[in-house]
């Protein structure tokens, strides 16, 4: 009997370099089709096609032509869009004024560092940290070149109470998000969010990837251009993906960059001080949860003992909100309440009155409204939607209550079973 596979599971092995660990001769056409569709969905397709290839060579994989196919042009397409936002990065260095730093951080840093080639990582915007002084003046000159608010404000001042970004878009052939951050991963308005002074000291010259030759094998550097260090790189990289998003929500793709800048920077990493700052902020759980998760995915050597470290010293309050957001959310209130519990008390009630009563623009952008006499009925349809969405979650919660009950008096039976009267004497 064939022995099932499952798709992630050999797409974690491949990309980690364990592919001689596979039992290639059990894996039929549906097996690829399962495989591609996973890498997609992982934001991991081009990279996939680039380590079959190095393994085609080396051990002669018969892989269907229609899915490698489909793999050439996800890295194809990745390439081409990855050279265009790298090349409006540059465009964007060139109008900053010299005298304002910028730091390049997450996919557009990591995708130029710790990976062989500029298409293989997946990236969906660019993200740059900058003086929070400078924040607007930097906001109207990239507005002078094209860039467009991607996200009308909700009212009460909220995108700036719970962002610690400006988020901007300028549309072409290639839309270009770009979001400004002035923290590094959360607004005060969260429990978890630290001051962002030891990150600006924490940095080094970033090479942006440059095109004037017409390829991107050339680099350029500006002085006041920078990334952060390996160090700050991964402590950084583990609690956006854990306290920000959720480790349970997250592509495979963020975690192959946690092991890639472990691989890459193995000597250059400094555990101590990723230790102690973890445990400054807070943020204790956050960085064990996602060094734990990358280990299980791609068998990452770690430092020994270093969970058990991070175990002993994990804030509570943080733990419990690294686990509530590893959960998926089922509905959209589940999701928002994954915010709630994340911020702080004093300023829940205002982005609950922000979802209920959002501003006109707001309304207009997220409902494509055309006219104004109709406003008032997208609201009614609003509050509706979020009663139904309400009613859906509190039966969901109702469901699992009932079945978590169920399996614990079905575990106490079995535990309570009595014993064999014939078993019971021969003892």
């Amino acid at each position: 009997m064939k022995k099932l596979l499952e798709p992630f599971y050999i797409l974690t092995q491949i990309i980690s370099d364990r592919s001689d660990q596979i039992d290639w001769s059990s894996i039929d056409s549906t097996d690829w089709e399962n495989l591609y569709t996973t890498a997609q969905a992982e934001k991991v397709a081009p990279l996939l096609y680039w380590k079959l290839k190095i393994s085609y060579s080396r051990i002669g994989l018969s892989i269907p032509e229609v899915t490698l196919d489909r793999l050439r042009i996800s890295y194809s397409q990745n390439c081409s869009r990855n050279a265009h936002l790298y090349r409006n990065l540059g465009e964007v260095f060139d109008i900053l004024d010299d005298d304002i730093p910028i730091i390049v951080l997450k996919g557009a840093a990591i995708a130029q560092t710790v990976y062989p080639d500029i298409g293989l990582r997946h990236m969906q915007d660019i993200d740059l940290l900058v003086p929070e002084v400078k924040l607007p003046d930097i906001v109207k000159l990239l507005e002078s070149m094209g860039y467009k608010p991607a996200i009308p404000d909700f009212g009460l001042d909220i995108l700036d109470l719970l962002s610690n970004q400006v988020a901007l878009i300028k549309t072409s052939f290639h839309n270009i998000p770009l979001e400004i951050h002035s923290s590094i991963i959360a607004s005060k308005a969260y429990d978890y969010a630290v001051p962002v002074d030891w990150f600006w000291s924490q940095i080094e010259r970033f090479s942006c990837p440059d095109s004037t030759n017409g390829n991107f094998n050339s680099t350029r550097r500006k002085d006041n251009v920078f990334k952060l260090t390996p160090t700050a790189q991964l402590l950084h990289s583990a609690v956006h993906l854990t306290l920000q998003h959720g480790a349970g929500k997250v592509p495979l793709l963020w975690f192959y960059d946690i092991h890639r800048l472990m691989q890459v920077f193995e000597f250059r990493i400094d555990w101590e001080l990723l230790i102690n700052k973890a445990v400054e902020f807070r943020w204790e759980s956050a960085l064990k949860c996602a060094l734990s998760q990358t280990r299980d995915n791609f068998g990452t050597n770690l430092p020994d003992g270093i969970i058990k470290k991070l175990s002993r010293r994990s804030n509570t309050h943080v733990q419990k909100i690294v686990e509530i957001k590893q959960k998926s959310p089922q509905t959209r209130m589940e999701g928002e309440w994954q915010v709630l519990v994340s911020i702080n008390p004093r300023h829940r009630l205002k982005l609950i009155l922000v979802l209920l009563f959002p501003t006109f623009s707001y309304m207009r952008w997220r409902y494509q409204i055309q006219t104004t006499w109709s406003l008032p009925f997208f609201y009614v349809y609003r509050w509706l939607d979020i009663l139904s969405d309400g009613i859906r979650t509190i039966l969901l919660l109702v469901s699992n209550y009932l079945k978590s009950n169920c399996q614990k008096k079905t575990s106490k039976k079995g535990s309570l079973a009595p014993l064999d009267p014939k078993t019971t004497n021969e003892k």
